[in-house]
């Protein structure tokens, strides 16, 4: 059974600068594949399969943002785009805003490579991470592993 558990995060100052680069970065990678997309399909009508690396090399800064947290965004972007596809009411993928909805960005648990100990999590680039649980989770729970379908009810 999988179930959701909210954490809240208090960074120190230098992991907060990290995360916030992070969330630019994300936004970013976002907002060019979903352009290079609209593109495409305006020319060809073909739908583009665009990868956050094909990026890098305009946007140098890019690389200082995790490849996993790149990735998601792109899964992020593929989920949107075919649910516009499958039920038009749901509407065309909108692009990021720095100023509107919630700063935020997924790692993908691969390899233990996240792991939460205690008042503590340790995402792969920021080091130990003060944080606050809404509620305890089980001891024998584990971080899920990522996954490219929508997982069993």
């Amino acid at each position: 059974m999988y179930k959701a558990f909210q954490l809240r995060a208090y960074p120190n100052k230098e992991q907060a600068i990290l995360f916030a680069e992070a969330f630019g970065c994300v936004r970013k990678v976002y907002d060019l594949m979903l352009e290079d997309k609209i593109k495409l399909c305006q020319e060809t009508k073909e739908m583009l399969h665009a990868a956050p690396a094909m990026y890098k090399e305009q946007y140098p800064y890019l690389k200082e943002a995790g490849s996993l947290a790149l990735a998601s965004a792109q899964l992020n972007l593929e989920a949107a785009y075919k649910n516009f596809l499958e039920n038009p009411d749901a509407g065309f993928p909108n692009f990021k805003c720095k100023h509107r909805g919630e700063n935020s960005y997924a790692a993908n648990c691969a390899s233990n490579n996240i792991r939460i100990e205690d008042q503590y999590i340790m995402p792969p680039e920021a080091g130990r991470v003060r944080i606050k649980k809404h509620r305890a989770a089980p001891d024998n729970c584990k971080l899920q592993e990522p996954y490219t379908e929508r997982p069993p009810h």
